[in-house]
């Protein structure tokens, strides 16, 4: 599903908020649609991960966090773009990143 939602789109930053929460997470990749897939893999459980965001799957669900697209980019930009959008939604202090970016 996410192959054919994003299509040709692979490399950039997304969001991943909880809907009973409205904390988010920000990240970056190279293969936005098989990082989806493995971010839901670890929410489920199946990799034993800890960290805010996987703790907050396991806790309200999967299906309760919403996954979008904020901004596609070339790989020379992520990490500026990724400590841009964390800044913006101050998902280091409020949400559901660990760190401010690149970490």
């Amino acid at each position: 599903m996410c192959n054919r939602i994003l299509k040709n789109i692979t490399c950039g930053i997304y969001r991943i908020t909880d809907l009973i929460t409205n904390q988010c997470y920000i990240g970056q990749s190279v293969n936005i649609s098989q990082r989806f897939k493995d971010h839901i893999k670890a929410g489920l459980g199946i990799n034993n991960t800890n960290n805010k965001l996987y703790s907050a799957m396991l806790k309200d669900g999967v299906w309760n966090f919403s996954f979008e697209l904020l901004e596609e980019c070339s790989r020379d930009y992520l990490n500026e773009k990724e400590k841009y959008w964390i800044e913006m939604y101050n998902s280091s202090e409020l949400g559901l990143n660990s760190n401010k970016g690149n970490g």
